[in-house]
């Protein structure tokens, strides 16, 4: 389609490089904005220099979720450009984080039985990050905030706001209904299963998210759209949403029969079960592979007679035969 292209925009990250889509009208729209990098800045503005467009032309910045990769330079493009931003009633803009949280992740890391240097190391990680994200923030008068159900004007016609947690908990998808086209940032990738992102809620006392739950369910929701073409937020298109959604469910059950087959084998803490499943990691690995895990345990206790002790120190699992 004429009015939607696609800008490859490089990442810092092992995922690669980030789509952000221009939606082309006289109210020009721009769905994820790429990391906050001298690379990726220059790549989208000599992307939209092909197309006879430049950056400050845009109107609006529409976010599907607030990772840096999709997130990092909507504040540097709403800067330049004048273009509000919009993004989960939820979503910050911001990586910086109140000691508070910084303490309660910890606390819950360790709980899980990560060791204290892979926990100091991967905050060093973390704040390194903080770079490829722009360091004024968006105003928030400039900011709309969306929740599902909503509606959002663009060159397409109206988008259909569809909140879609899983990969991380203010993810949102855009559904341009008429054209049967699905905006849907990394809930669904042609090449990759979207990991469940470990998640403790600041406004929640800091309880945890029970993020792959929540994605079968987003899934679920999905797979009744009748879709012709889903632009995903890394990789290439996706021509049929339906087969692939059916390819993640099976990825789902495949995966939770490697966490019951590690935890039968010995493995009772959530560190212990993420080495036996997944072995060596570099940190962010090591970050993630318990993120999925922890979000496995979550899907272990619903199907499977798996009792974890969430409160304990360090917490402990166990499971049943079935």
């Amino acid at each position: 389609m004429d009015r939607v292209f696609r800008l490859e925009l490089p990442t810092p990250f092992p995922v690669g490089p980030a789509n952000a889509w221009w939606l082309d009208g006289p109210e020009p729209m721009l769905i994820d904005a790429g990391a906050y990098t001298r690379e990726s800045l220059s790549v989208l503005e000599a992307g939209l220099a092909s197309r006879g467009r430049r950056l400050e032309e845009v109107r609006r910045v529409l976010l599907t979720h607030d990772h840096v990769d999709h997130a990092g330079s909507a504040g540097e493009i709403a800067r330049r450009s004048g273009a509000r931003v919009s993004l989960h009633e939820r979503g910050r803009l911001t990586l910086q984080r109140s000691p508070e949280e910084i303490a309660a992740v910890g606390a819950f890391l360790s709980r899980c039985g990560l060791p204290g240097e892979l926990i100091a190391r991967a905050w060093s990680v973390f704040r390194r990050s903080e770079r490829v994200a722009a360091p004024e923030p968006v105003t928030e008068s400039a900011i709309d905030r969306l929740k599902g159900g909503d509606e959002v004007e663009s060159p397409l016609g109206p988008l259909t706001v569809l909140a879609t947690p899983g990969h991380s908990p203010d993810h949102l998808c855009f559904l341009a209904r008429e054209a049967g086209l699905l905006f849907c940032g990394d809930t669904l990738l042609a090449d990759i299963t979207p990991n469940p992102i470990l998640y403790l809620d600041p406004e929640d006392g800091f309880r945890r998210s029970p993020s792959l739950l929540a994605y079968l369910d987003s899934l679920a929701m999905l797979a009744e759209l009748p879709l012709r073409l889903a632009h995903p937020g890394h990789g290439p298109d996706i021509p049929d949403a339906a087969a692939l959604i059916a390819q993640n469910l099976a990825f789902v059950e495949s995966r939770k029969r490697d966490f019951i087959a590690a935890a039968g084998g010995g493995a009772a803490s959530p560190y212990a079960l993420a080495r036996a499943v997944f072995g060596e990691q570099d940190v962010i690995g090591q970050f993630l592979a318990l993120s999925e895990t922890v979000a496995y345990l979550d899907l272990l206790e619903r199907d499977e007679g798996f009792c974890v002790a969430w409160d304990e120190d360090p917490i402990r699992i166990a499971c049943e035969e079935r």
